[in-house]
Order: C-alpha cells, then structure tokens, then sequence
C-alpha cells in the first residue's frame, strides 16, 4: 500500500510540474498560432464556430490542423440582449478521432457577459471542430472561444 501511494504522489507531482510547465510556456506563443473563434447561435440553434469574431469577419468553419491540437484558454459568452433569466448552453467537439462529444455544458446569467479562463488550457485533438448548442428557447448569444495550437510531441 505504502509504494502505491508513493507512486500516486510522484505521478501528481509529475502532472503539477507539466501543467506549471504548460502555462510558463503559453505565455510565449506566437501571434501566428493563436486562435480565436466565435459565432452568435440563436435559441434551438447548434452552430460550428467559425474563425474570426461573432459579426462573421474572418474565416471559415475552424478545424484543428492535423498534427496538432488547439489549447482553449478563455471562453466568453455574450448574451445578444441581455435580460433576466439564464442561458443554458452545451460545448461539443466534433470529428477527428473521436464521435461528437459534449465538453462542457452551461448555465450562465442573460444579464451579463460570461467568462471562463482554463488554465493551463483545454485540449482539442488534431482534426477536430468545435460547435455550440443554445439550448435555450430565449435570445441569441455569442459564444468567443481563444486559444492557440500547438505542435503534439
């Protein structure tokens, strides 16, 4: 029992030192690697999210480059009439290795813009897009999610 508890604590310690590692090193990426994506889904709505900002400027619908994975640092979610009530929306990666799958769900005020910082980040695999669903029957709402890739070693 002793030696299996001394090697849970070298792995902890080995997972706290990667992700200190993880976010000494994010703060040196390239502005060509960083990522930031956005769209506006309506209530019942699922959208990919696209490239550039919530208004439709920049590109198309985003895919993590093969070779790669995205790491997500800041999600923002902005009510497009703010109000009362809540927002419930659900976060899913789509395509690359895996089926579509739910990454985060949730609930945030109509009143105000939501903030969500990850730190050291989130990881998207390689060949993966990112949608999102407004489960809400309610009011628009922009989702921006930043981030950057990063070669997999």
């Amino acid at each position: 029992m002793e030696i299996a508890n001394r090697h849970a604590s070298a792995a902890l310690i080995a997972v706290a030192f990667m992700l200190l590692l993880s976010a000494c090193v994010s703060a040196f990426v390239k502005p060509s690697n960083m990522v930031r994506l956005a769209e506006v889904v309506g209530p019942g709505e699922t959208k990919s999210l696209r490239t550039g900002t919530p208004q439709g400027t920049g590109g198309g619908v985003y895919q993590v480059p093969d070779g790669n994975v995205l790491v997500i640092t800041r999600v923002i979610i902005q009510p497009m009439n703010p109000g009362p009530g809540s927002l419930d929306l659900t976060f899913i990666q789509s395509g690359g290795s895996l089926p579509d799958r739910i990454r985060q769900t949730w609930r945030v005020p109509r009143s105000q813009s939501t903030e969500y910082d990850f730190s050291p980040g989130d990881l998207i695999s390689s060949g993966s897009s990112l949608k999102v669903r407004n489960n809400g029957a309610g009011d628009d709402v922009a989702v921006m999610i930043h981030g950057y890739v990063t070669a997999l070693e």
